[in-house]
């Protein structure tokens, strides 16, 4: 059983609302998915992500603040 913000959830909760978040993810405007999947899922360094789609480091760093998908990294993965 994982825990969440004081919240127990069983894996296949988990699994779910992981499927959920992805989703939420590919609805963002502009690279934002990209990024946040490349970051999560390929594990690559926001340097690495952002050559890879063709914009800069700070490029991908902003993106990737913005979205607000850092504060689930814990969860996502």
């Amino acid at each position: 059983m994982s825990v969440l913000a004081g919240v127990h959830y069983d894996n296949l909760e988990k699994e779910q609302l992981k499927g959920i978040l992805w989703e939420l993810v590919d609805d963002l405007p502009g690279k934002a998915p990209e990024v946040i999947r490349m970051r999560y899922q390929q594990e690559l360094t926001l340097k690495e992500t952002g050559e890879a789609i063709g914009i800069n480091m700070e490029a991908a760093c902003d993106i990737f603040k913005t979205s607000g998908c850092y504060s689930f990294h814990n969860f996502i993965l």
